[in-house]
C-alpha cells in the first residue's frame, strides 16, 4: 500500500504484524509490545490513519508520548497523512488528533479542574534543581531530628527526602488512597506493626554491637560427643545472635524512616507553601480528581474515544492507576486504549517505572489473563549477529525460574527479535584485555575502523538516522525523555564548553554524524576513555556532565565547597587535604582526625555534664571551658572518653574536621601536636585559612561564593601554570584556563533560574543539586551540535538513539551488572547452561542485593499500590490479605531473618545442611537480587540494539593505563586485583563461540568442524594456522625493525614483548578486517615510550653531588679490570647504562681513599642515610639505622642501599616465599563476597597509603579453595609415592607441602579474611618521618579469642622458621607484631586495643604450640621501644 505517513515518495508495506495492529477493531483495547526498531512510530501512525479512515473523528483521538519531541513528530506525520490524503473531506484536512506529552495532559486536567482538590490553578511546576533547594531547605530547619541515628551526610538526607518523596508519588497512589497524606498514614501503620513485630521477636536478647560472623564448630579428634554438642550449641546462639542483630537493624531502619517521613511531609507542605509542584504532584491532583468527581472522567472519554499510549514501560504505577481511572471506569462507557512499548527496554525502575507494567496494563483494562499482545518482533534496525547477542542476552528473561518465585504475577511474554530478510550479517566482538589502556586503545581503533567503513556507506549517508524500510531507523528514537524540554538544562562536556539540545546527538563526524558511539553502564571512566580516543585522533562529544565534574580543578573547588556547606561531609575535606594541592600525609590525617576526635569528645562531655547525666568530678580532665574557642588543650583522660563511649547514642557529635579548621586557635592546636611535623601544620594552618575565607562569604550572592573558593585555593593561578607548563611552546590562554570555574558559574545561573522564583539560592541546595548530577543516570542529558568522529554517553543516555557502531566498554564484574544496592551474584553450578546441539542454553545464577527493608528512602512493597506483581511479604502471605496482619506469620528472629537473608541455610543446624537449596522458598533479598539482575539484563539488550552494524564488547582485567603490562604483571611482589568480566560479556562470547566466521583475537580463524561443535562453558581457544591478516600483522612487525645502525632502538610492541592476546574473538562478515585492525595492528604497534627518569628511579633518588661524584669516579679510578672507558665511548650519564658503568668502576662506591675501614664503613653509611632520606624505607633498614643489627649485618645493609645487589637465595628462604605465595592466593580464595568487601575498605580507607595502584596488595583470585586443596592432596600423595620407591624428595618440596596442609587444617582457614599480603607505607613521627614499606601477611576479622566483641582485627604473621625459644629471642620476634599493630591502627583509625596480633610457626607440629601472640601494649610503650631499640627485622629467614 501507499504509505499515508506522509513519505509519499516512498512506497512502503505492512508487515504482518503491524498489520494485525493497524487492522484491529477499533473499539478494542489494543496492547503492542514492539521490540526494538520494530517499527513502533510507524505502527502508531499508521493506526491512527486507519481509525481515522474507519470514521473515528481525529479530534476524538488522544496521543501521549513522553518527550515533546516525540508527539510533535507524531503529530506532524499524522498531520502530513490526513493532508495529503485528497480522498478525505474537507473537514478532516483542518481537524487533527491531539498528541501530548503524559505531564502536560495531566496538567492539562489540573489546570481546568484544580480547584476541587485545593490544587492553585497557578501552581507552577517545580524543576529539579527547586526540588532539592525547596528540600535542603526543609531539612535545614529540621536537623534535630537527625541528632539521634546516623543518616549520613546532609546531602545524602536531602536525597534520601526526595527519593521517599518520590517513591510515594508513584507507587503508593491508587485504589482509595488518594492523597500523599494518606499514603503517609498507610507507611507510618505498617511500620509500626512491623517494628512491633521486631521488639517481640527479639524480647530481652541482649543486641550485638557488631555484626556477629558465627563460625561452624570442626569436631577435633578428642572431642567426645558432649564436647562436640556444646561447640554445636555455641554456634547455633552465635546464630541466634546474628539474628537478633539483623532484626535490631531492620528496626532501626523503619525508625529512621518515621523522621524522613516527618521530612517529607514538611517538604509537601512546603511545596503547597511556595504553589509548586514536581510533576507527579500533578498526576497525584488528577488521580484525586478523576477519584472523587467521577463525572470529569466522563467529559474526557466523552472528548476522546480512541487513546493510544506509547512507551507504556515506563509509566510510573501511579500513572497507570490514573489512565485506567480515567479511560477504562468498572461502570459506564469506556475509550479505546492501545498501549505500545517494549518490556525488555524498561530501564526507567530506579525512577518510579512501574514493574510489570504490560501485565499490570491487562489487568487495570479487564483484558483477561489469557490474552496475548499484539507482538512486532521483526526489527528494521539491527543486523543479524548484534540481534542474535540481544536475544540471547534476554533468554532468562523469556522463561520462568527454575525456583518461582512469591510474586503471583510476571511481566507478560517477549517474542525473540527476528532480522529483516535483507538485514546484514554485521560483526561483533568481545574482548578482554590485560590493561586498561589496551582496552581504550581497542576501543579507539574500533572506532577508527567503522568511521571509516561506514563514512561513505550509501546506505548510511543520511547520518546515523539513516534510511529503514516501514519506518525511521530509530523505531523508539522519541524517546531521550525530557531532551528538549525546556524545564530540563544540562552542560555538555566539551572542549569550548557549548550546550545544545539532544536532538543533535546524532551529529559529528564530517559528513555530519557520528557513525560511533561509545556507551558506559557507569560514569566513572568516561573522562579517560574520552581523552584516549582524542589522543588517538578522534574527535569525541561527552554526553553530561560526567567530565567537568572529573577536572581536577573542579573536584578540589567542589570538595571545599562541600566543606564549607556541611561540616559534618569530613570525606570531602580529607580528599582535599590529601590532593596534591595541600598534600598532607596518611598519617597527618590520621591526626588530624584524631584532634578533632578528641575536641568533639571534649564538647559531647561537657554537653553531658551540663545535662546532669555524668559525674562532675572528671569535668576538669576533660576541659571546664564553655568556650569551645578558649581551649587549646585537647587532652582528654581515659575517664571522660569513657563516658563519652556509654553515652554515644544520646549524645550528638559536636566537634567535626571543619569546624576544627575554622578555629582562630588552630595554627595553637596543631603546634601542641607532637606527630605533626612543622610542614604537616602548616598545610593545615593553610586549608584552614582557605575554609574561613569561604566561610565567610556564605552569605553572599552564589556566584560570590564560588569565586571566593576559586581564590582562597589559587586555582586561577594554579591553571594558568599548569596550562604554561604543560605546553610551553603556546602562549597561555587565561580563558581556557577558567573553563572549569566558568563551566560552574554557569552552573549556578542554571541552578538559579531552576528554583523557585523568590527564593534565595543557598550553597547547601548547589552542592546537592551538583551531586545528583554526578549520581543520576542523566537519562534525559543534552548533547552538542559540535561535529564529532564518537559519541560517549551512558546507556540511559542512550535510549532511543541509534548508532552503525556502537562499543560497549567497561564489561567486568561489579561495573556491569552493577554492584550498587551490594548486587552479588554468584554462578549456580549446577545449571551453568551453554551451547547444546546448536541452541544456546543461558546459565542461572544466585543474585542478591539489600532490599526495601534495608532502605529507609523506601516505601514498603506490602502497602504498595502495584504489590500484587511484586514479591510477597512474608512469601507466603495471603493474596489480598491486610499487609498488617500477615506480619502475625512472623513469629521469631530466626524466621524474620529466614524470610529477609536466609543466614541460617545450608548451616549444619538442625539438618538445615541437609536440605536441598532448590526446594526453598526465596528470600527477600534473593527476590529483589533476581529482579535487580533482570534490570541490569534489560540495560545491556538496549546497549546492544544501538548498533545498526556492529558492536564491541570490552572489558580490562588491570586498572593500568599503559598497554605495555609489564609494569603489572612483572613488578615485585603480587599483581593488583584481577577483575573478572561481567556475566553478560561472558554470555555473549559464549552464546557466539559456534559460528563459523569467528576469527580469534589471535588472528586465528574457528576451524568449521570446530565451529560446529557445541561447548558448553566458555570457547574453546583453537590451534588452527593464523589467517592472512595475521600474516600481515606479523609482516609489518619485521618491516618496522630498526636497523642495526639507528643509534635509538625503536620501542618494543606488545608481539615484542609477547604479552597476552586478549580474550575473545570477533564474529561476522567483517570480523577478519576488526580483528587485523583491532588486535593485530596493537599488538604491532610500537609501544609508547616512558619517562625513565620519572617511573623508574634507579638506583635511588640520587643528589646532583651523588652523581658527579660517581662520575668523578669513573674518571679517576677508571674500569675494575683496569681498561677506562673510552672519552668519546662514555654513555650518557643519565642512561641506567650510564649510571651502572659508574658504579662498578668504583668497588667500595667512593671517589676518594680513606685512612681505615672504619672510617669508610662511616661514610658508607652516611651516604646510604641521604639516600634514606629521600626515599621509602624497608623495616630491615629502619633496625640498622636504629642500631639493632650486629654489624656485619649493618655494613651489608648500608652497601646495599647505596648499592643494590642481587643475591641468590637460599631454599629455605625459596620454600618461605612460595608458600607465602600460595598462602596469598588461599586466604584470597576464602569467599568473594567478604574479600571484595575488605578491598574495598583497603582500598577507601587508606588511599592515601597505597602505591601507584588502588587495588594494591591484593592477589587476584584465580582458583577456589577447593581446588588448591586437591591439588595440595595430590602433591601429598606423589611425595609419599616417590619416597616409598625410594626417590629423594627435596625437603623444600616436603617442607611446602608440610606447612601447606598445616595452614589448611588451622583455626585460620575458617576465619573471615580481611586481606591478604597487605601493603603497608607509613610516615612514622617518632623516627624522624622516615616513611616506612612493609606488609602484614594476613589480617582477619574478630579477635585471637572470636567472642570478644571489642576486637576489630588479627594480624597473623606465617613463620616457616623455627619457633624461638629463649625468653630474649622470644621478645625480639614479638617486637614486630607491636610494629605491625601500631601501622594498621594509624592506616585503618582503629583503635589500638582492638587489633591482635600473632605469629604462626609452620614447623610447630603441635599446633597448640605454633602461635606465639602479641603482648598488650600501649601505643606509647610501643613508640618508646622503636625508638630504644629499633624497628624489628621482618624478614622469614629464622
Amino acid at each position: 500500500m501507499n504509505d499515508k505517513a506522509g513519505m509519499n515518495t516512498v512506497t512502503f508495506t505492512d508487515s504482518p504484524e503491524q498489520a494485525e495492529v493497524i487492522g484491529a477493531p477499533a473499539e478494542a483495547d489494543v496492547l503492542v509490545v514492539a521490540g526494538a526498531g520494530s517499527g513502533k512510530t510507524y505502527t502508531m501512525t499508521r493506526r491512527i490513519i486507519s481509525l481515522i479512515e474507519r470514521g473515528v473523528s481525529p479530534e476524538r483521538i488522544l496521543g501521549l508520548t513522553f518527550t515533546r519531541k516525540a508527539a510533535s513528530e507524531l503529530l506532524n506525520r499524522v498531520s502530513a497523512a490526513v493532508t495529503g490524503d485528497r480522498s478525505s473531506d474537507g473537514r478532516r484536512m483542518f481537524l487533527k488528533p491531539e498528541v501530548s506529552t503524559y505531564d502536560a495532559f495531566f496538567q492539562s486536567i489540573v489546570r481546568q479542574y484544580g480547584l476541587l482538590v485545593g490544587f492553585d490553578q497557578n501552581t507552577q511546576p517545580l524543576s529539579e534543581a527547586g526540588a532539592i533547594q525547596l528540600a535542603s531547605t526543609v531539612v535545614g530547619r529540621h536537623t534535630d531530628l537527625l541528632l539521634a541515628d546516623d543518616y549520613g551526610s546532609f546531602n545524602a538526607v536531602v536525597g534520601k527526602v526526595l527519593d521517599l518523596s518520590h517513591a510515594i508519588g508513584n507507587a503508593m497512589i491508587g485504589g482509595d488512597t488518594a492523597t500523599v497524606d494518606k499514603a503517609i498514614g498507610r507507611i507510618r501503620a505498617w511500620d509500626e506493626a512491623f517494628v512491633r513485630r521486631l521488639d517481640k521477636a527479639i524480647g530481652d536478647d541482649p543486641v550485638p554491637e557488631a555484626e556477629p560472623k558465627p563460625k561452624a564448630p570442626r569436631r577435633a579428634k578428642k572431642d567426645t560427643d558432649a564436647q562436640y554438642a556444646a561447640k554445636r550449641d555455641a554456634y547455633r546462639a552465635e546464630l541466634h545472635d546474628l539474628c537478633v542483630w539483623r532484626c535490631a537493624a531492620l528496626r532501626d531502619t523503619a525508625k529512621r524512616r518515621d523522621v524522613l517521613l516527618t521530612l517529607v511531609e514538611e517538604y509537601e507542605q512546603e511545596k503547597r507553601r511556595q504553589n509548586m509542584a514536581e510533576f507527579s504532584d500533578f498526576t497525584v491532583a488528577a488521580y484525586q480528581l478523576v477519584s472523587r468527581f467521577p463525572s470529569i472522567g466522563e467529559r474526557y472519554r466523552r472528548r476522546y474515544t480512541h487513546v493510544l499510549l506509547d512507551e507504556y514501560q515506563d509509566t510510573s504505577t501511579t500513572q497507570a492507576m490514573l489512565l485506567a481511572a480515567l479511560f477504562h471506569p468498572e461502570t459506564g462507557e469506556r475509550s479505546s486504549v492501545n498501549a505500545v512499548g517494549d518490556p525488555f527496554q524498561s530501564i526507567y525502575a530506579w525512577r518510579g517505572a512501574s514493574p510489570g507494567a504490560f501485565r499490570m496494563f491487562q489487568h487495570d483494562f479487564g483484558m483477561g489473563k489469557d490474552a496475548r499482545p499484539h507482538p512486532l518482533s521483526v526489527t528494521r534496525r539491527n543486523s543479524r549477529v548484534v540481534l542474535e547477542a540481544a536475544n540471547n542476552l534476554t533468554a532468562p528473561l523469556r522463561v520462568a525460574p527454575r525456583r518461582a518465585g512469591s510474586s503471583l504475577m510476571r511481566e507478560v511474554d517477549v517474542d525473540p527479535l527476528a532480522a529483516m530478510d535483507d538485514a546484514p550479517v554485521g560483526t561483533i566482538g568481545v574482548l578482554g584485555l590485560t590493561t586498561f589502556g589496551q582496552e581504550i586503545d581497542a576501543v579507539a581503533r574500533f572506532a577508527k575502523a567503522a568511521i571509516a567503513r561506514y563514512r561513505h556507506d550509501p546506505r548510511t549517508d543520511g547520518g546515523a538516522s539513516g534510511t529503514v524500510p516501514a519506518d525511521d531507523a530509530d523505531g523508539d528514537a522519541d524517546h531521550n525523555r525530557n531532551a528538549d524540554d525546556s524545564s530540563q538544562t544540562d552542560v555538555a562536556d566539551t572542549s569550548d564548553g557549548k550546550s545544545a539540545d539532544t536532538e543533535s546527538a546524532t551529529a559529528g563526524s564530517p559528513d555530519g554524524k557520528p557513525h560511533v558511539a561509545v556507551l558506559f553502564r557507569a560514569k566513572t571512566h568516561m573522562a579517560e576513555f574520552a581523552q584516549g580516543l582524542e589522543r588517538a585522533g578522534l574527535t569525541t562529544l561527552v554526553v553530561g556532565y560526567s567530565a567537568l565534574l572529573e577536572r581536577p580543578d573542579v573536584r578540589d573547588l567542589l570538595a571545599l565547597l562541600h566543606a564549607v556547606a556541611d561540616h559534618t561531609d569530613t570525606n570531602a575535606l580529607m580528599r582535599l587535604l590529601a590532593t596534591p594541592r595541600y598534600g598532607l600525609s596518611a598519617d597527618g590525617l590520621t591526626a588530624l582526625a584524631r584532634l578533632a576526635e578528641r575536641l568533639d569528645t571534649q564538647a559531647r562531655y561537657r554537653a553531658l555534664v551540663e545535662a546532669g547525666l555524668v559525674d562532675t568530678e572528671l569535668v576538669d580532665a576533660a576541659g571546664s571551658e564553655s568556650d569551645d574557642e578558649s581551649l587549646t588543650d585537647a587532652s582528654v583522660s581515659p575517664d571522660a572518653a569513657e563516658v563519652v563511649r556509654e553515652y554515644r547514642d544520646r549524645v550528638p557529635h559536636a566537634v567535626f574536621l571543619a569546624d576544627l579548621l575554622e578555629r582562630k586557635d588552630l595554627a595553637r592546636l596543631v603546634a601542641a601536636e607532637s606527630s605533626l611535623d612543622e610542614q604537616a601544620r602548616s598545610t593545615i594552618v593553610r586549608a584552614g585559612a582557605a575554609l574561613r575565607t569561604v566561610q565567610a562569604a556564605v552569605n553572599h550572592p552564589l556566584a560570590e561564593v564560588i569565586e571566593t573558593a576559586v581564590r582562597a585555593l589559587e586555582l586561577d593561578i594554579d591553571m594558568i601554570v599548569a596550562q604554561a607548563v604543560a605546553h610551553p611552546d603556546r602562549a597561555v590562554d587565561p580563558s581556557a584556563a577558567r573553563s572549569g570555574v566558568d563551566a560552574i558559574i554557569s552552573l549556578v545561573d542554571t541552578f538559579t533560574r531552576e528554583i523557585v522564583e523568590g527564593s534565595t539560592p543557598t550553597l547547601r541546595g548547589f552542592m546537592a543539586w551538583t551531586d545528583s548530577l554526578a549520581s543520576v543516570e542523566e537519562e534525559n542529558a543534552a548533547t552538542p551540535d559540535t561535529p564529532a568522529d564518537v559519541v560517549l554517553m551512558t546507556i540511559h543516555q542512550s535510549k532511543g538513539l541509534e548508532w552503525d557502531a556502537v562499543a560497549v566498554a567497561g564489561m567486568a564484574a561489579g561495573t556491569f551488572p552493577s554492584s550498587k544496592g551490594r548486587l552479588h551474584i554468584a554462578a549456580d553450578e549446577n545449571h551453568a547452561g551453554g551451547m547444546n546441539e546448536g541452541s544456546w542454553t543461558p546459565p542461572e545464577y544466585q543474585a542478591t542485593v539489600a532490599t526495601w527493608l534495608d532502605d529507609s528512602a523506601a516505601v514498603p512493597v506490602p502497602v504498595r499500590v502495584d504489590s500484587g506483581i511484586l514479591p510477597r511479604f512474608p512469601h507466603d502471605a495471603e493474596p489480598g490479605g491486610d499487609p498488617q496482619d500477615a506480619l502475625d506469620m512472623l513469629d521469631d528472629v530466626e524466621v524474620i531473618d529466614d524470610e529477609i537473608y536466609g543466614d541460617l541455610r545450608g548451616k549444619n543446624i538442625d539438618d538445615m545442611d541437609t536440605v536441598d537449596p532448590d526446594g526453598w522458598y526465596l528470600t527477600q533479598s534473593e527476590e529483589y537480587g533476581r529482579r535487580l539482575l533482570a534490570d541490569e539484563r534489560r540495560l545491556a539488550y538496549v546497549a546492544l540494539t544501538r548498533a545498526r552494524h556492529d558492536a564491541l564488547l570490552t572489558y580490562s582485567r588491570y586498572p593500568s593505563a599503559d598497554r605495555d603490562p609489564r609494569s603489572t604483571l612483572d613488578r615485585p611482589g603480587r599483581k593488583p586485583n584481577e577483575a573478572k568480566p561481567s556475566v553478560f560479556w561472558s554470555e555473549v562470547r559464549d552464546s557466539l563461540c559456534h559460528h563459523a566466521d569467528l576469527v580469534m583475537a589471535n588472528g586465528k580463524e574457528q576451524n568449521n568442524s570446530e565451529a560446529a561443535a557445541d561447548t558448553t562453558d566458555t570457547v574453546d581457544m583453537p590451534d588452527t594456522p593464523a589467517s592472512v591478516s595475521n600474516k600481515h600483522a606479523a609482516s609489518a612487525s619485521q618491516d618496522r625493525k630498526a636497523p642495526a645502525n639507528v643509534a635509538s632502538p625503536v620501542m618494543p610492541s606488545l608481539d615484542d614483548i609477547e604479552a597476552t592476546r586478549p580474550d575473545g574473538f570477533f564474529v561476522g562478515e567483517h570480523a577478519a578486517d576488526y580483528e587485523r585492525l583491532v588486535v593485530e595492528a596493537a599488538w604491532a604497534a610500537p609501544l609508547e615510550p616512558h619517562d625513565e627518569n620519572a617511573t623508574l628511579p634507579w638506583p635511588a633518588a640520587l643528589s646532583k653531588n651523588v652523581v658527579d661524584r660517581l662520575i668523578r669516579a669513573v674518571v679517576m679510578h677508571g674500569d675494575p679490570s683496569g681498561d677506562a672507558p673510552a672519552a668519546g665511548n662514555m654513555p650518557d650519564r643519565d642512561s641506567l647504562v650510564g649510571r651502572a658503568s659508574m658504579l662498578t668502576a668504583d668497588p667500595d662506591l667512593m671517589p676518594r681513599e680513606f685512612d681505615d675501614a672504619k672510617q669508610l664503613d662511616e661514610y658508607v653509611r652516611t651516604q646510604a642515610l641521604r639516600v634514606l632520606g629521600n626515599s621509602r624505607q624497608s623495616v630491615t633498614s629502619l633496625q640498622a639505622r636504629a642500631g639493632q643489627l650486629s654489624e656485619s649485618e649493618r655494613r651489608q645493609v648500608w652497601r646495599g642501599i647505596v648499592r643494590p645487589i642481587p643475591k641468590v637465595a637460599s631454599p629455605l628462604a625459596e620454600a618461605g616465599t612460595l608458600f607465602h605465595s600460595w598462602a596469598e592466593r588461599f586466604v584470597n580464595a576464602w569467599g568473594e563476597d567478604s574479600i571484595d568487601g575488605a578491598i574495598d575498605d583497603a582500598v577507601l580507607g587508606s588511599s592515601a597509603d597505597t602505591v601507584d595502584d588502588p587495588t594494591f596488595g591484593t592477589a587476584p583470585v584465580t582458583v577456589s579453595r577447593e581446588t588448591m586443596i586437591d591439588d595440595l592432596a595430590k602433591r601429598e600423595q606423589d611425595i609419599r609415592q616417590r619416597e616409598a620407591s625410594g626417590d629423594a624428595v627435596p625437603a623444600k618440596e616436603r617442607d611446602l607441602a608440610v606447612w601447606q596442609r598445616r595452614l589448611v587444617e588451622s583455626r585460620w582457614a575458617e576465619r573471615r579474611p580481611a586481606w591478604a599480603e597487605r601493603q603497608i607505607v607509613a610516615a612514622i613521627p617518632s623516627i624522624g618521618d622516615a616513611i616506612v614499606n612493609g606488609k602484614l601477611d594476613a589480617v582477619f576479622h574478630g579477635g585471637l579469642d572470636e567472642t570478644d566483641q571489642c576486637k576489630r582485627y588479627t594480624i597473623v604473621d606465617w613463620k616457616t622458621g623455627y619457633r624461638p625459644v629463649k625468653p630474649k629471642d622470644i621478645e625480639r620476634k614479638l617486637v614486630q607484631l607491636d610494629w605491625y599493630r601500631l601501622l594498621l591502627s594509624i592506616i585503618e583509625r582503629v583503635p589500638l586495643e582492638c587489633i591482635d596480633a600473632t605469629l604462626y610457626y609452620l614447623r610447630e607440629e603441635d599446633e597448640a604450640k605454633r602461635e606465639l601472640p602479641a603482648l598488650d601494649k600501649t601505643e606509647t610503650q610501643i613508640l618508646a621501644e622503636l625508638r630504644d631499640g629499633g624497628v624489628p627485622d621482618q624478614s622469614d629467614n629464622d
